[in-house]
């Protein structure tokens, strides 16, 4: 059924974007955020070799438009930057998690925990790459702000955690891999153990 839906908003969204093209020029906003949305019916059919050249067309237009620091391309940025991660075009990703960190920085602040999953995803582009200090300090960035938003004790801080002690190990820096790695394990347990009494104490009062 979802296939079905896809083959028929493809054909909808062409000819809705050849009226806007008409009227309006076909180097218009609008065009850019029409583009984009084609790239994700794209992506949704696994057409990656044609949605990554897609989502660039729609970002290309959105920075005329816009410039290259605008909130607005938040989107854009993150679905063409999380396809080059998923194709394995790992600098790829990294340029456009960096320029969607410093998007979010400025928009949404430093502290905002939509940039520490940006931060996330820009560490895990840098770990592919071996560039494990660059990886480290987004992590640990990504970190600060999953403990100020959430607390110390939150499964949120639990996986950036994992993730750093895992990079930690490929570092040969054992010993601090397994003092992250033990509060990771610490916090993930304990929340298991929060989550059964809570179940305990609704079956109680049932």
């Amino acid at each position: 059924a979802l296939s079905g839906s896809l083959k028929q908003a493809g054909p909808l969204y062409k000819q809705a974007m050849k009226t806007i093209a008409g009227s309006l020029g076909p180097e218009h906003l609008e065009m850019g955020l029409s583009w984009s949305q084609i790239a994700e019916l794209q992506e949704a059919k696994g057409q990656y070799e044609q949605a990554e050249p897609t989502y660039s067309k729609a970002l290309a237009i959105m920075e005329q438009e816009l410039g290259s620091e605008h909130p607005a391309l938040d989107h854009v940025l993150e679905k063409l930057a999380g396809l080059n991660a998923e194709i394995e075009e790992d600098n790829k990703a990294a340029a456009l998690y960096e320029r969607l960190c410093a998007i979010r920085e400025k928009s949404l602040g430093a502290t905002h925990p939509k940039l520490a999953m940006a931060l996330q995803n820009l560490a895990e582009s840098y770990r592919l790459q071996g560039q494990y200090e660059s990886s480290e300090e987004s992590y640990k960035k990504a970190l600060a702000i999953m403990e100020k938003n959430h607390g110390d004790n939150h499964p949120a801080v639990a996986a950036v955690l994992q993730e750093l002690a895992k990079l930690c190990s490929r570092q040969k820096k054992n010993d601090e891999a397994e003092r992250l790695q033990q509060r990771a394990s610490k916090i993930f347990e304990q929340s298991i153990q929060d989550r059964e009494e809570n179940i305990n104490e609704d079956d109680l009062n049932l």
